[in-house]
């Protein structure tokens, strides 16, 4: 089938291009823009010169390393408790603590930041009872990164607990060791990989955050804002792209190390089964008492955004009102609202096309094992790069190609790429693992008797994929309504997404409509998850 393989051929070099042009090439001009000025003049490590000398940049950068380390040991503490209890427990409402926990997946990162000036602001609830307590800075910060990241880190841990042979369990039994013993020589030995891959994860996912910090950082510097601050207040794109640099190498090195751990961990064998085996009062209510505490504060901090967003003028008038709905008097109506909901579909769809295609070049393509290589490399890139690192990088590579980025800087083609490019290493992830347990007797088959392998694709591998095919799409479509920092640098007014407009809306004093503009896309997230899980439903009835 010299002609399939052609095609195919065809489809590598189309999806090496995009990639390139996608990936490589903004992260090259982001690198030469460190190294020049405005006028594209070589100022070699000036800018170098300039962060080691101003007090405050190092600060930030040690400030976003301290905050990044604090958040993934306290999250990793409190996931390790919730799946013990959910995955090993048979505590009470196990199901609706881990219905609780991914709420925030559903939400932006300055979503759980809104709660906590509502719970803790100057205005807040639980103010008045706290004397002397500072929200706004470490402290803040640290709370809304917890939540922010407590989804990742549960599924994680839960996904490690469930690994653990319960024959280990029984054999202690027999040596009459106790519950604690259990816990802390079977289970957490057990489980070392995916605690180091949940720290990495949590570190990573609070380093490159942008929303909480901006909204709680206060007076405390992170390099993330500092960014901001850089390219949006002082148009310095020269010092913001070297801060960039600075923000991209200890993610590098999480990821590599990533990388390294989930290869051991692949290595020491596949998932066992487990189940629930003999616990002692106690240790039950212990884990219990986290479990719940954790998902109720979640719910409250959640709860009072919800709250606030129907109440007219928070706390002075607790009256019931929709004019927080009513964006118009602040300039934006529903257009922002729209305008998410249409990239969410754009990334979607084409996210899961090119996920999909270089997935299956990748793990079932009749084309050289160099070239798949090369592929994969290149596709697992996005995994190492910071949202508001590629954000900036997209600007340098449209004012690059200025005959190209006239024509979509006003687009949603620039923001549709840049997301989908942002998460494409995790949605390549998930589509090879599928992909390569699919037998490969059914290409083999097809090419015995010379049909087309585009035939088996369209007939046996996509209907056979069609759930996980559903899952990414919605994936995506939730992760384009929720993003912020992949998209702060790219917006304009005609294309300025919902998650953008909470930001500024806060920022202007409106937080009540930003807290409704929050409402919306949380409950439009959910929407989507519930569709999702019909149509897979659907799908396996079928």
């Amino acid at each position: 089938m010299a002609k399939d393989r052609i095609y195919q051929y065809l489809i590598y070099i189309a999806m090496i291009a995009f990639l390139a042009i996608g990936i490589i090439e903004p992260l090259r001009l982001l690198i030469f823009k460190s190294f020049h000025d405005a006028n594209n003049q070589f100022i070699g490590l000036m800018n170098i010169q300039k962060f080691i000398s101003e007090p405050r940049l190092i600060k930030a950068l040690l400030n976003s390393l301290w905050v990044s380390t604090i958040v993934a040991m306290i999250n990793l503490v409190i996931a390790t408790s919730i799946a013990y209890s959910v995955s090993r427990l048979n505590i009470k409402g196990r199901t609706l603590i881990q219905i609780i926990c991914v709420f925030p997946l559903y939400i932006p990162s300055i979503f759980p930041a809104l709660g906590l000036i509502y719970l803790f602001g100057s205005q807040g609830i639980l103010s008045q009872y706290l004397d002397g307590f500072e929200l706004y800075g470490l402290l803040g910060v640290v709370v809304g990164c917890l939540i922010f990241t407590l989804p990742h880190a549960v599924l994680m841990m839960s996904t490690a607990m469930k690994g653990i042979d319960i024959q280990l369990y029984k054999a202690a039994d027999s040596l009459a060791a106790t519950e604690w013993i259990k816990f802390f020589k079977i289970t957490i030995p057990s489980i070392k990989y995916g605690l180091m891959n949940t720290f990495i994860v949590i570190f990573i996912l609070t380093l490159t955050d942008f929303g909480v910090p901006k909204i709680l950082g206060g007076q405390m510097p992170l390099l993330a804002t500092e960014i901001y601050k850089e390219v949006i207040g002082q148009q310095n794109f020269s010092m913001g792209a070297t801060l960039s640099l600075l923000l991209l190498f200890p993610v590098l090195i999480a990821a590599c190390l990533d990388y390294v751990i989930r290869r051991k961990q692949k290595a020491i064998g596949e998932v066992n089964h487990t189940q629930n085996y003999g616990f002692s009062w106690a240790q039950k209510l212990i884990f219990s008492v986290i479990s719940w505490a954790v998902a109720l504060s979640v719910l409250l901090v959640l709860g009072i955004v919800i709250y606030g967003s129907f109440i007219n003028f928070w706390p002075f008038d607790l009256t019931f009102t929709l004019e927080n709905y009513n964006f118009r008097s602040l300039g934006y109506d529903w257009q922002p609202y729209f305008n998410s909901l249409r990239l969410a579909l754009y990334v979607g769809l084409l996210g899961v096309l090119l996920a999909f295609s270089a997935s299956y070049l990748v793990n079932r393509a009749n084309i050289h094992t160099k070239a798949k290589n090369l592929l994969s490399f290149i596709a697992l890139l996005p995994m190492a790069i910071p949202g508001t690192v590629l954000g900036l990088a997209y600007i340098f590579m449209v004012n690059a190609w200025p005959s190209i980025g006239n024509s979509v800087r006003n687009s949603f083609v620039l923001l549709t790429t840049n997301t989908t490019i942002h998460l494409f290493s995790v949605i390549f992830l998930t589509f090879s693992i599928h992909l390569s347990r699919l037998p490969i007797q059914y290409e083999k088959t097809s090419d015995s008797l010379g049909r087309s392998r585009f035939i088996t694709i369209q007939k046996v591998i996509i209907p056979l994929s069609m759930p996980i095919i559903v899952e990414v799409f919605f994936f995506l479509a939730i992760n384009a309504m929720t993003t912020i920092s992949a998209v702060i640098f790219l917006y304009n007014p005609d294309t300025i997404l919902a998650s953008i407009t909470i930001l500024h809306m806060e920022e202007s004093g409106a937080l009540a409509s930003s807290a409704a503009m929050g409402t919306l896309i949380f409950a439009t997230c959910l929407v989507f998850r519930v569709i999702q899980l019909f149509i897979q439903r659907y799908i396996h009835e079928k």
